[in-house]
Order: C-alpha cells, then sequence, then structure tokens
C-alpha cells in the first residue's frame, strides 16, 4: 500500500492523485450558487501580544561557571581501566588524572562494583570530567560542587542539594550536578506553556517544571541534558507566529523526524497546501525536534492540524516505510529500560551481550557509557537487534520497520503505568482485662457486625492457646473507633499510625524509633587499664515493611513484617529489648481492613509501701508495710487498611482527603 501511495506522489502530473474520502481537501466552488463570484480575501496578521518580558542581561552565560572553579582546561588526558573497584576509579580518576580535591561519602565507600572504561584517543580534561560523571550515573552516584571541592554522593542525597542558577541563553559547556534554569516568555503565557510542554517533554524523576507568572517565567530543574531538551521545544512554541495558531508535536514511530517531514512536505503540495517555509509565513510550519524525533505542526485552525495527523497516520506505517534497515528509538514511559527490555527479550528471544552501563564482572569488552545489554529477536522470520541504553532510559533496535511493528505493538501493551498501593496502618497496645482475656479478636467478635472472615494459626506463635489471630472486617471505621474508644478510656495506647504508598512489588519501609547502644564485648589490655568495651546499635521502636503484589478483582497481596521493640530498664549497662514482632503474607480486599492481634506480653511490677523506721524493724516490720504485686496483660492490634492507586487522579483525591483530615 506505501509504494503504491508513493508512486501515485511522483506521477501525480500524468494519472491524478485521488484522496480517501476523510483526507480530501474542501471544494469551495461547490458551496457557491450558480453565478456567484468567488472573493479571496487576503488575512489580516494581527500583531501579537507581547507579553512583559524578564531581564536576563546579568545572568550567567554559561552553565558551567560554577564548575570552571576547578581549572579543568582543554589538555588532552586519557584515561583506560578494567574491573577496577569503584572507590579506586574514583581515586585514579579524580585525584590521580585530574588532580582534583574530592570527598567520598561514606555510602559510596561502601560500595563493591567494579568498573571498566575505555577511551580510544585523549580528551580534553573538563570533557573527561562528564565522562567520569556518566559513569558514575550508572552505579547511582553523582557529584556536586561544595566551595571549591567536589563531593561525590549517592543519588538519593543529591535532590537536597541546591542547583546551579543559570539563565535561559546559558550554554551547556559541562553538566555536572543540577542546574536551574529560568526561561522567560515573550509570546505565551506559563500556563499555556506549561500545558504544552508537560505532553511532550519527559523529565528524570529529580527534575522539576514550574511556572512563574509573575514574571511571566518558566523554572525548570534537571541536569543538562535535561534542559537542552526542555528550552529547544520551549522556543518552537514561543513565537509571535505561533501566537493564535494550533499547535501539535507529533512522534513519528518508523520514521525519522525529518523524513517524515519531507514526506509530508511532499504529498502536502500535491493538494496544493501551502506549506511554510519559516515560522513567521503563511500555511502549516513542519518542523524537527531532534532531540525527541519528534515534528512539530503549527496551522491556522484545528481542523487543519486534524489533517495532517490523518497524513502522518498513513504515511507513519511499516508498508511505507519499507524494509530498509532503520533504527528506532523506543523511549521508555512508565518503567525502565533495563525492566522492559529483559521482558521483551524473553518473549521474542534471548539476551546476548551484556555491557558496561552496570558491568558485569569478568565483561573485559565493556566501554563505559554504552548500552547495557542487547538482544537479537526474531519476528516473523526477520531479525531485529535490540539495545538497552540505560542512561537514557530507552530501548533501541535496529531492523526493518515490519520487524519493530510487532516489538512496538508489545512494548505499547506492557510499558503502561505501574500500580500502586496505600497502605494504612494501626499499631495499638491493648489492656486485656478480665472481659478481654482471650485477645481483643474475641472482643470483636461479639460487637461488631461486620466482620466476615477469621483466621487463626493457634499456637504457632508459641503464645500459648490464644495463638497469632488476624480478622478482615467490612467496615474499617467501626473497628477503629472501638479502638479509639478504648485509647480515649485509658485501655488502649495508639503506638504509630503510619500511611506507606508502595508501587506495586516494591518494598515500602518506615522506621520510627531510636538506636541503642549495646555492648557486643569486653577485653582487657596490658596497655590500657579497665576494660575496653564494644558496643553495637540496635535499632528499636516502630518499624513497619510491606511489599504489596496487586492482584485481580482488587485484592492485594501483602508481605508484611511488623515490629514494635522497646527496651527494658539496664542490667550491667546493657539494657534488654522487648521485641514484639510480625512476618507474615495475606491477601486483602483494596479498601477493607485486616486486623492482626495475639502478640500478648505480660510484664509484673512490685511496689512497696512502709512506715518509715517501723517498716524496716525484723519481723515485726511486716505489720508497718506493705507489698504489691501488680501483673499487666497488653495485645498488640495490627489493623492494616490497603487502597489500590490505578492514577494520578485517584491519587492526588486521597492525599487531599488525608490533608483535610489532618488539617494541613
Amino acid at each position: 500500500m506505501g509504494t503504491t501511495l508513493l508512486l501515485l506522489i511522483h506521477s501525480c502530473a500524468s494519472d491524478p492523485f485521488v484522496l480517501p474520502e476523510h483526507l480530501a481537501p474542501v471544494d469551495l466552488e461547490s458551496r457557491v450558487e450558480p453565478g456567484q463570484a468567488i472573493q479571496t480575501v487576503e488575512p489580516t496578521l494581527t500583531p501579537p501580544r507581547k507579553l512583559p518580558a524578564l531581564d536576563i542581561s546579568s545572568w550567567s552565560d554559561d552553565a558551567g561557571s560554577k564548575w570552571q572553579k576547578l581549572g579543568l582546561g582543554d589538555q588532552a588526558t586519557d584515561l583506560n581501566v578494567e574491573s577496577m573497584p569503584l572507590n579506586e576509579f574514583i581515586q585514579v580518576a579524580l585525584g590521580d588524572v585530574l588532580a582534583l580535591s574530592f570527598s567520598v561519602d561514606p555510602a559510596v565507600q561502601a560500595m563493591d562494583a567494579l568498573v571498566t572504561l575505555r577511551i580510544s584517543k585523549p580528551v580534553a580534561a573538563r570533557m573527561l570530567l562528564d565522562t567520569v560523571e556518566q559513569v558514575l550515573a550508572g552505579y547511582q552516584v553523582g557529584l556536586s560542587m561544595e566551595g571549591g571541592t567536589l563531593a561525590v554522593l549517592p543519588a538519593s542525597k543529591l535532590t537536597g542539594i541546591a542547583p546551579t542558577f543559570v539563565g535561559a541563553r546559558a550554554r551547556f559547556s559541562m553538566q555536572q550536578g543540577k542546574i536551574m534554569m529560568i526561561i522567560p516568555l515573550k509570546y505565551s503565557s506559563p500556563d499555556e506553556a506549561m500545558r504544552f510542554v508537560r505532553h511532550f517533554v519527559k523529565l528524570g524523576a529529580n527534575a522539576s517544571i514550574d511556572s512563574v507568572r509573575r514574571l511571566n517565567a518558566l523554572v525548570v530543574i534537571g541536569d543538562a541534558a535535561e534542559l537542552q531538551r526542555f528550552r529547544s521545544v520551549v522556543e518552537l512554541i514561543d513565537q509571535p507566529s505561533m501566537s493564535g495558531r494550533s499547535v501539535q508535536i507529533f512522534r513519528p514511530i518508523y520514521w525519522q523526524a525529518s523524513e517524515i517531514i519531507q514526506l509530508l512536505k511532499d504529498t502536502l503540495k500535491t493538494q496544493g497546501v501551502l506549506i511554510a517555509e519559516t515560522a513567521e509565513a503563511p500555511g502549516i510550519y513542519l518542523s524537527e525536534v531532534k532531540q525527541l524525533n519528534s515534528l512539530l505542526v503549527a496551522a491556522p485552525d484545528d481542523a487543519l492540524i486534524a489533517w495532517v495527523d490523518d497524513w502522518i497516520s498513513a504515511l507513519d506505517t511499516p508498508d511505507v516505510a519499507g524494509d530498509t534497515l532503520r533504527s528506532f528509538v523506543y523511549a521508555v514511559k512508565h518503567s525502565t529500560a533495563d525492566e522492559l527490555g529483559s521482558v521483551v527479550s524473553a518473549v521474542l528471544g534471548g539476551f546476548n551481550a551484556a555491557a558496561s552501563g552496570r558491568p558485569a564482572e569478568g565483561d573485559n569488552d565493556a566501554k563505559s557509557g554504552s548500552p547495557s545489554a542487547s538482544a537479537v529477536l526474531g519476528t516473523g522470520g526477520s531479525e531485529l537487534r535490540m539495545v538497552t541504553d540505560e542512561p537514557h532510559n530507552a530501548l533501541v533496535f535496529v531492523g526493518s520497520a515490519q520487524s519493530y511493528k510487532a516489538v512496538y505493538q508489545l512494548l505499547e501493551q506492557i510499558d503502561v503505568p505501574a500500580k500502586q498501593v496505600l497502605l494504612e496502618v494501626t499499631v495499638a497496645d491493648v489492656t486485656l482485662e478480665s472481659n478481654t482475656q482471650l485477645g481483643v479478636e474475641w472482643q470483636f467478635k461479639g460487637s461488631s457486625g461486620g466482620m466476615d472472615a477469621v483466621g487463626s494459626t493457634l499456637g504457632g506463635l508459641g503464645l500459648g492457646g490464644g495463638g497469632f489471630t488476624y480478622t478482615a472486617f467490612d467496615d474499617a471505621g467501626a473497628i477503629r473507633a472501638q479502638i479509639n474508644a478504648l485509647a480515649t478510656s485509658g485501655d488502649a495506647r495508639i503506638l504509630s499510625s503510619p500511611r506507606l504508598l508502595a508501587v506495586d512489588n516494591e518494598e515500602a519501609k518506615i522506621q520510627v524509633g531510636t538506636q541503642i547502644a549495646v555492648i557486643s564485648s569486653e577485653n582487657t589490655s596490658d596497655s590500657v587499664d579497665g576494660i575496653i568495651r564494644s558496643f553495637t546499635y540496635v535499632e528499636t521502636g516502630v518499624i513497619l515493611s510491606f511489599t504489596p503484589t496487586v492482584m485481580a478483582g482488587g485484592q492485594v497481596r501483602l508481605q508484611v513484617n511488623q515490629e514494635v521493640s522497646v527496651p527494658g530498664p539496664s542490667l550491667n549497662n546493657t539494657p534488654p529489648i522487648n521485641t514484639r514482632s510480625v512476618q507474615t503474607t495475606l491477601i486483602a480486599q483494596s479498601g477493607r481492613t485486616i486486623m492482626i492481634g495475639g502478640l500478648i506480653s505480660t510484664t509484673d511490677s512490685v511496689s512497696n509501701q512502709k512506715v518509715p523506721v517501723l517498716g524496716d524493724i525484723p519481723l515485726l516490720g511486716a505489720l508497718f508495710r506493705r507489698r504489691e504485686v501488680v501483673e499487666n496483660t497488653t495485645e498488640m492490634v495490627i489493623l492494616i487498611t490497603p487502597h489500590i492507586i490505578e492514577s494520578s487522579l485517584q491519587l492526588e483525591t486521597l492525599t487531599e482527603a488525608f490533608r483535610k483530615k489532618g488539617g494541613w
């Protein structure tokens, strides 16, 4: 079909091209009464409304100005290492080769990964620092500038470091660390630009974008590569010619953006459509966004945008693209390239090579910055090579458009937003009196009509006949009302009420407590007087971790690990740690509550009261003193309510509900 279409386009002089009905241009003559002349009206160009611009004349024009304090220039340097420990690589690269002052975070020092880097020819020192940063990024390690010293930190700590501030005209000569850029808008409002850009520019997890209406500007925080992509799109839409026009960005599947633009120009010209060569000229304007492999289309109205969209859909097919060997880049939207690539490889073929995005031991041929894995896939008899590009979170394919079609359809089905689970937990200590000696579960059995399931592992935890029990309830509010009523009367104490959000099949953990020093060993030495003691630190308090798995039918499988530990009175400088913990796997319906109970503890307290002097008389003193032994039995109760979050709107709704409930 695609071959026929192209042949018709090139032979339209001898054989008129017939458009499909939904793509046919409007016939104006058919809408005019007989004898009525068609009037040609010249378009009236309205000067665009120029919004107040932000003065950036005093801003820095170099995003690397902060990093130039390091004194790196264009002197040629090289660095080649094979299977070198990460910390040794940092010392060699930053200290020995680049002669920089730097510090290494303890978390990075604890890493034991191996690094392989090969540079074929010497490069400028400042470029080598860029390369080193890219290598470290593969191990979740980044660089930050603190004064005149480099700090080597885990990626998790970089989010709290202030970014380098630059202006909109900054040159990204170096890319270390986070950068904050303010982009003033001349012809667009911040809200309009935000709505447009957010649809087509994907920023990283640690990047952000916001609008400043007072300055009529956008504020973006990210790394240099992210800011370059963002700025290129903003510059395309913030033009006088775009004012009052419909603008849309399209990302072709089987073509490069430049190729599909040329096809569109050739095709639309045969229909008599005016193609604008510049953004200021009238007609349909087509522009390539190289960083996104996309094309920007600007037209006088939405109808023409939809018409161009139809043509793009007709041209962007495997049949039109043909059997030519091409490269295709799939930008992963909702997962990681490594995870998605593993699924595709398992379905259509096997991995056959590993490279050094995260280098494997013994792989001496890996090159830093290269993709992390490649595979040869079989799709309908044709071969398609896949490479996992972890630094850019993308999958790169080489093959024909027809072979890529099947893989693309699979990617669209599996690259979907991951479900999340919001877990509400209430941990309470309930005092067991004469009517509750068998545990809280029995009290709720007799008073809650919403209970629909009871399970137990009697004696499974060594707690006697009460054992470990859990109960599922329909009405979580009714159960919480009883727990809160007990707490009000002094019969229960709420230990913790955490709320945790976790991605499907990912662990979430919260810990509230203190570290207690415990003597681990005691030694004596002839050279040192006294006893030498070694201490270890034990975590105490409330510790909760869980891993959710979302199942069909709105059910959630939960692997729960709950621990409550309290230090007791110190004995010989070593306090005992009283611990009550639960490790279990259970299934709960979204929005319904599971109760875990049966963790019963008993403590005895002894108090003595006496009359001074008289109470100390042997034998007769018993008449003037009183000894009281009090036994206190409590049960730890855990209420768990999972909520499946399937969309960002649902998450925002729940967050707002909790915010209003908490009054903040």
